[in-house]
């Protein structure tokens, strides 16, 4: 099913995650009507399809290594996750 795709940023001093952005991904299926694939004949009332979004998928980006994450809108070290894993 079609769902949303969250960014976020985990702070590693706090353990807390700050949302940056999001993004809708596809299911490519017919039978959903969020998707692409959907067929534009299919209207309601007769249209069955699945009318919401399965649940989020969050992704974290970076980790930040601040000593103050809630008040310093400058991070003092940003890791890449390439480098973590």
């Amino acid at each position: 099913m079609c769902h949303r795709q969250l960014k976020l940023v985990k702070h590693t001093e706090c353990g807390h995650n700050s949302f940056v952005g999001d993004s809708l991904i596809d299911c490519r299926t017919d039978s959903c009507i969020h998707s692409a694939a959907h067929p534009p004949t299919c209207h309601s009332p007769p249209c069955t399809c699945r009318r919401y979004y399965e649940q989020p998928q969050r992704i974290i980006t970076h980790l930040e290594n601040v000593q103050n994450a809630h008040n310093d809108p400058h991070p003092v070290l940003i890791i890449p996750l390439s480098i973590c894993t």
